[in-house]
């Protein structure tokens, strides 16, 4: 208020700024707020006059705040699907695990999830082991354990019957 600062302004960019999220995205003050948890500060925002957005949610699963999810609930019950799912991978990612669960529990299905090659590929990409399905690993998934780092797995999968080197073709890449 001093300095006339207006609150739905975009943060200026630091130099000391790591997280590529934020390097990526940019973000306005009230998505910083999100980000970190600060729920006052969040509170403050939105008190004087800060639109919220739905997209407030992902800011709010890296800041593990939970007060913040469920307020965010609140601003936007008829969510999609989609959108829960997109919560849900952005959790698997962080390895917020506590979120990944909720969303899993209470607006996805479970089972659905859980036969998704997608959402084994997703585990396998951002090493959260929580949430694969062990169903997956085989000659089907052999490109994502080399793409992903995994020569533990790769080199299991060679000395048991679950893959045929005969019509295994690997690639150098460069």
């Amino acid at each position: 208020n001093k300095n006339d600062y207006s609150l739905k302004s975009e943060s200026n960019q630091s130099p000391f700024e790591t997280n590529q999220y934020l390097l990526q995205e940019g973000a306005y003050l009230i998505e910083y707020a999100a980000f970190f948890g600060s729920i006052q500060i969040f509170k403050y925002l939105i008190a004087n006059g800060v639109e919220l957005e739905k997209s407030l949610i992902t800011f709010a699963i890296h800041g593990k705040s939970e007060e913040l999810i469920h307020l965010l609930e609140e601003k936007f019950p008829n969510l999609s699907n989609e959108s829960y799912y997109e919560y849900y991978e952005e959790s698997v990612k962080c390895h917020h695990n506590d979120f990944a669960n909720y969303f899993l529990n209470n607006y996805l299905d479970y089972k659905k999830i859980q036969k998704s090659f997608e959402n084994f590929v997703n585990c396998i990409k951002y090493h959260n082991f929580l949430f694969i399905n062990t169903y997956f690993i085989g000659q089907s998934s052999f490109y994502y354990l080399i793409a992903y780092d995994y020569p533990y797995l790769i080199s299991l999968l060679f000395e048991s019957t679950y893959i045929d080197t005969k019509y295994v073709k690997i690639y150098i890449i460069f």
